[in-house]
């Protein structure tokens, strides 16, 4: 064994409303807690916090990606932060209070200018707190001019995610400033200006087919599958149907890319996110590039 190097976090906790808190709790638990167990790694650090000027700072840290948690007495929603430590940090700041709002503008693509107008009633934006899902805002709707606002946003790391989209539409695009934040979280510091734009299109493929036994009949009631072959974090690609009766199968509205398509006799809800079925999948499924604005025909064989 070798001897480990112990670094120092130096931070401050800002609340804008009632500035630094009398009272504070810190938590420090390693990024992967739901694998490691959540312990708070603080029980045999030294902590020093300052109610004076909000400052704290945390000693004998070693090395690893921890989600540093900041809670007050009271009904405020505590607020988290992943911190990755391989050195002393300076400067980590944990905003306290109602958050702050992140303004945003969704652009429409579509096939033709004289198609009709895009509903927008059933558009969903929604942003995913990566790493405490207390501090993710509501759903919002898009308003008439296509613009909305998420108010009471904290500080951290994000997943986004549209839904109520109209049939052959895709979120094809979503930037914050020049940031994609569709492939990667999306990191939002309070008083952020820059705004949220997002793109969908309505150049979405489709697939249409049959799903076979292993004797070639129809196979009812077939599990069908559609599995991207990469960035597998955005599960808002993976796309599943139920064959009818006579082994047919509509999956619409796809983002284009390249996937895997594959079928069950039998699978449980969400099954497919099984890495055994998912190498299942691989070997079995079939390869299919899907084109924007494509419709194919593919007939599949389905896993016992």
């Amino acid at each position: 064994m070798s001897p480990q190097q112990p670094y120092r976090i130096r931070g401050r906790v800002v609340d804008p409303n009632a500035g630094p808190p009398r009272q504070l709790t810190l938590a420090l638990n390693f990024a992967d807690s739901g694998a490691r167990g959540r312990v708070n790694v603080l029980g045999g650090a030294g902590t020093n916090y300052s109610s004076a000027d909000g400052t704290f700072e945390l000693r004998n840290i070693y090395a690893d990606d921890y989600v540093i948690t900041a809670s007050t007495p009271g009904k405020r929603t505590p607020v988290s932060l992943p911190l990755s430590v391989h050195g002393d940090l300076e400067g980590v700041l944990l905003y306290l209070g109602a958050g702050s709002s992140l303004i945003g503008h969704l652009r429409v693509e579509q096939k033709s200018e004289v198609n009709p107008t895009v509903p927008l009633d059933s558009i969903r934006i929604r942003l995913t707190n990566r790493t405490n899902s207390r501090n993710t805002p509501e759903p919002l709707r898009v308003t008439a001019d296509r613009s909305f606002r998420i108010d009471n946003l904290r500080t951290g790391d994000y997943s986004l995610a549209i839904t109520g989209l109209p049939e052959g539409f895709f979120l094809k695009e979503a930037r914050l400033g020049q940031t994609d934040v569709l492939n990667n979280p999306l990191h939002y510091t309070e008083g952020e200006a820059v705004p949220l734009e997002v793109l969908i299109s309505q150049t979405a493929g489709a697939v249409e087919g049959v799903a076979l036994d292993a004797a070639g009949r129809p196979l009812p009631d077939a599990q069908v599958v559609l599995i991207p072959n990469g960035n597998r974090n955005r599960t808002d690609l993976f796309r599943a149907v139920s064959a009818d009766a006579d082994g047919r199968f509509t999956i619409s509205s796809i983002a284009p890319g390249d996937y895997t398509l594959a079928a069950w006799e039998i699978l449980e809800p969400y099954g497919f996110f099984n890495p055994e079925l998912l190498s299942q999948a691989e070997q079995l499924g079939k390869n299919i590039h899907v084109a924007e604005s494509s419709n194919q025909k593919m007939t599949i064989v389905g896993i016992p």
